[in-house]
């Protein structure tokens, strides 16, 4: 276990690289909810609103035919009746729900999407990364890029902690939404996603990152990750973009 993490601690670059994990939190949640605000504005949502770490659609322009309809139908469509503006208002209802699908996956499509351009920039400079003994600020930029794909295995285990410690979780995750949408089990999106996230972070720990800087970096990010989630969630994010 030594030859691979070797207990060889660097204090200055784990500074850099706390702020840098820091950073990485803040700069991943914004732009997986800019994917989710940007697809909504793409649609024509009215009112949409992008806030520290969740995205208000407002309204589609679905919305008011299906209220009005089930305003006037609501015993029949509640108890599968038939009604005049049963054929329109089933087609209104597929073009909401599969609207509604695409503004969901593309927050993590974003982050998957960021995530994927640093991993094969990786793969394209790997011999500058497997030559390296320590690593430059740029290699570093392009690792962070890559670990956009955290998101997936932290969004994970914070599901699976949820689920310990009350019995029970509230599915309103993306990940949840759209595997309900795909009629696929709850946790299938999520566990195929924080799989894929983990088989990626030990393929970066353990071919990218030097010998020396592995254990530095795991620490910095665990320690940052968890600051920078503190920070945003807690006391930044809510006061800057409520």
């Amino acid at each position: 276990m030594n030859s691979l993490l070797p207990f060889v601690f660097k204090k200055q670059l784990f500074v850099y690289l706390l702020f840098g994990f820091i950073l990485a939190t803040i700069f991943g949640t914004i732009s997986h909810e800019c994917g989710h605000y940007l697809t909504g504005k793409y649609y024509g949502n009215n009112n949409v609103h992008l806030g520290y770490n969740y995205t208000n659609f407002g309204e589609t322009r679905y919305d008011s035919i299906l209220k009005f309809i089930e305003s006037k139908y609501d015993y029949e469509i509640k108890n599968d009746k038939p009604f005049p503006l049963r054929e329109q208002y089933m087609a209104c209802l597929k073009e909401w729900e599969d609207h509604d699908f695409y503004l969901t996956l593309a927050g993590p499509l974003e982050t998957m999407l960021t995530g994927t351009i640093g991993l094969l920039l990786l793969l394209v400079f790997r011999k500058k990364y497997f030559d390296a003994q320590y690593l430059e600020f740029w290699q570093w930029l392009m690792i962070f890029v890559a670990l956009f794909w955290l998101r997936e295995l932290f969004n994970l285990c914070v599901a699976f902690i949820k689920l310990m410690i009350k019995g029970h979780i509230r599915m309103g995750g993306d990940e949840f939404i759209l595997a309900k949408a795909l009629h696929w089990n709850p946790w299938s999106i999520y566990l195929a996603a924080g799989i894929l996230s983990a088989i990626i972070l030990g393929l970066i720990v353990f071919k990218f990152i030097p010998l020396k800087q592995r254990l530095t970096f795991l620490l910095a990010g665990l320690a940052g990750g968890l600051a920078g989630a503190y920070i945003w969630e807690v006391l930044l994010g809510p006061r800057l973009m409520p």
